[in-house]
């Protein structure tokens, strides 16, 4: 990670919206209280890309596309190996108080993908 970046909290780049007009956004390098938010929304896009940015709820749908998966790669280059590393020390500290607990969630979760339609999943 380049210090500079770290410093500034981010990089800023210049994103065009849908109407044509143009704007210089952070895109940043999330402190360590947003991690939570971002393992919660890290799949949806339009809200990744919002939290980057630090804007509001539906800011993502005016950007240009290219303008869109700009701010995402950037942010997922600034973020998504230390969201790996908070995501695996939350799962080992889970484990630590309910041991067990994660891997019977997931067998339930595959056991559940795996029942013929209409047929109930084994019990845990």
């Amino acid at each position: 990670m380049n210090p500079t970046t770290t410093l500034l909290g981010g990089q800023e780049i210049e994103v065009t919206h849908l109407d044509g007009t143009s704007e210089v956004v952070k895109v940043r390098q999330l402190p360590i209280k947003d991690l939570p938010r971002y393992q919660a929304v890290f799949e949806d896009e339009a809200k990744t890309v919002e939290l980057f940015c630090e804007n509001p709820a539906g800011w993502s749908d005016s950007l240009a596309a290219d303008s869109f998966l700009k701010i995402l790669e950037l942010g997922e280059k600034l973020n998504l190996d230390f969201l790996a590393q908070y995501a695996a020390r939350s799962k080992a500290r889970r484990e630590r108080i309910m041991p067990g607990l994660m891997d019977k969630i997931l067998d339930q979760a595959l056991r559940s993908t795996n029942s013929p339609p209409g047929l109930p999943s084994k019990p845990v």
